[in-house]
């Protein structure tokens, strides 16, 4: 267990090198989506992962992210994530798809930063993961609201104790 604090903190102090040179470029970020992700590649790769959206006002909000990716690959990691978002003029612009190129190279622990562009938004990505990963790949990656979670809603009447409840209605 302490080896994989170990591999989690240094990769911690690696991600702390594309926090800081993301805020010399856009400065302050409009919002930041926090989560974690599982990925892996063979020539095709993918990932998924989930997190909150989170403002400096407001709830945060379930987003989950997947991505398809082409190129050279090979490994998988599982990693935490922080996304930096830029721009942003309404909330629900972050949400769609974005086309990256990137890659990476960790044994056991590593980090790696990735740029999103569209129109509407810019995301600095960062992830830090443990595994074993080389990979250089062209990958379009979604951004979606997660959806509410349920809420689970007790029936119209709710009775105190049996003596408090009507009898049921017999046929």
């Amino acid at each position: 267990m302490r080896f994989v604090e170990g591999a989690f903190d240094a990769a911690s102090k690696t991600v702390s090198i594309p926090i800081e040179r993301s805020l010399a470029l856009f400065g302050e970020p409009n919002a930041y989506i926090v989560g974690g992700e599982l990925s892996g590649s063979f020539v095709i790769g993918g990932r998924h992962g989930s997190g909150e959206l989170r403002f400096s006002e407001g709830a945060p909000e379930p987003v989950i992210w997947s991505a398809l990716s082409v190129g050279i690959g090979l490994g998988a990691d599982y990693g935490r994530v922080i996304m930096l978002v830029y721009g942003l003029d309404r909330r629900e612009d972050v949400f769609g798809t974005y086309a990256s190129l990137g890659g990476s190279a960790h044994f056991l622990a590593g980090a790696n930063a990735t740029i999103l562009a569209s129109s509407r938004a810019r995301i600095v990505l960062i992830s830090s993961g443990l595994g074993l990963r080389f990979s250089g790949d062209l990958s379009r990656i979604r951004i979606e609201p997660a959806g509410e979670p349920e809420i689970l809603r007790p029936p119209g009447k709710i009775c105190g104790s049996p003596a408090d409840c009507p009898p049921p209605a017999r046929p």
